[in-house]
Formats: C-alpha cells, structure tokens, sequence
C-alpha cells in the first residue's frame, strides 16, 4: 500500500510538469474568418517559457504567453492588430481573434507545419 501511495504522489507530481511541456516552438498555418472574410497566413512561433514571439508572413509584430494550454496573442500587420484568446489542442490552436481597431470577432486556427 506504501508503494501505490508514494507512486500515486510520484505521478501526481509530475503531471502539471507534462502539461507544462507542450510547445509552439516551429511553422504554423493560421486561418482566420472575420465576418465571412477569409484569410491564411504562414507564421514562425518561438516560445521562450511563457513567452511568444514570431514572424508571419502577413503580420510585422507577433507577441504573445502560453499558460497551460492557453494561448493569447497579439498580431500586428501595417492596417490592423489581431487579439487571439486560444487553446492549444492536439497540434492545433483554436480560439477566436479580435480585430482591435473595429471591435470585429472571429474565429481562428492555428496547425503547425509537420
């Protein structure tokens, strides 16, 4: 009993460390719809702890954190800056985006590049 007790710790313990460990690190392929307008874009995500920072194709700026699965980004283009409130799930990112400057929201998702 002592045994399935200290594994059952053991495992408890570890648990949030594998939650912790999903990665954006690497390519992505963005869709976005806004109001029925479409658009696809191709970004380069670096994750640094929580921190996130890339480049797309589209978009000049890209910040953002990853907690948990739980993804918030910022995209800024030259005409407009997009707010992402997500989830990351199976490779995927799926959320909804904010077109800042017209109080316009959508949906957005994210599958990275294999």
């Amino acid at each position: 009993m002592k045994l399935l007790s200290t594994l059952f710790l053991l495992a408890s313990a570890a648990a949030p460390a594998f939650a912790q460990s999903a990665t954006v690190n690497g390519e992505w392929a963005l869709h976005l719809n806004v109001s029925g307008n479409e658009a696809d874009d191709t970004c380069t995500f670096k994750q640094d702890g929580e921190k996130l920072t890339g480049t797309c194709k589209t978009f000049t700026n890209v910040t953002g954190k990853i907690a948990g699965d739980v993804i918030t980004l910022d995209l800024t283009g030259s005409q407009a800056t997009l707010g992402v409130s997500a989830k990351l799930e199976d490779h995927k990112i799926v959320g909804t985006v904010l077109v800042k400057e017209y109080g316009m929201e959508g949906s957005f998702t994210a599958t990275q590049a294999k």
